[in-house]
């Protein structure tokens, strides 16, 4: 299975993934992590130095490097025949029209999930603010984080998800919950289609 986790920041796209890696053995795209483990390049090519730029100015990094880093990784888990979660690898609907084509590509659209993680941005404000006293990421700053939530909120994220429904591929679950609450949903809905 393929489960493409959408939802805006604070809403536990990584967290979830992090369970379904931990407790299922699924493999976890995280492009976040992807372009996070980029800042540790000696040599970073100019393509790389622009994405780090963009990440932490609260913008989104160019769709062509976020399929070129992502579409590494999926290909190689694929390969192996695990399951895999992506998580904050579709933003746009530019990005999720690639993927689907490379999933039709990879002849897999039909194990393809998508799963809206629906949480409010009051909520989410209060997530990104206690996680930034735990651990402080540059992308967790309050004004970078307002942009990355204008950018992948409901509204922003609305065409992603009407492709994804016009696919039959979209499910939505409730995020406001504990994690351990969501991840019953989740589980749910994935037993549902598995």
């Amino acid at each position: 299975m393929i489960l493409i986790l959408l939802g805006p920041p604070g809403s536990g796209k990584g967290t979830q993934a992090e369970l379904l890696r931990d407790r299922r053995g699924w493999k976890h795209l995280s492009t976040g992590d992807l372009l996070r483990a980029l800042k540790n390049e000696k040599n970073p090519d100019e393509e790389t130095k622009q994405a780090l730029a963009a990440m932490a100015a609260g913008g989104l990094v160019s769709d062509e490097f976020i399929l070129t880093i992502s579409f590494r990784a999926f290909d190689a888990w694929l390969a192996e025949g695990k399951h895999i979660v992506l998580d904050g690898a579709v933003r746009n609907r530019a990005q999720a029209e690639a993927f689907w084509k490379h999933f039709e590509e990879k002849q897999v659209t039909s194990q393809v999930k998508a799963l809206w993680i629906a949480l409010s941005e009051e909520e989410a404000e209060r997530r990104i603010a206690h996680r930034l006293t735990l651990e402080h990421r540059a992308d967790d700053d309050p004004e970078v984080m307002r942009k990355r939530f204008e950018a992948m909120g409901r509204a922003a994220m609305k065409p992603v998800l009407d492709f994804y429904r016009e696919k039959k591929a979209l499910d939505e679950i409730d995020g406001m919950g504990t994690v351990e609450e969501v991840y019953k949903e989740l589980e749910y809905v994935l037993d549902e289609k598995t």
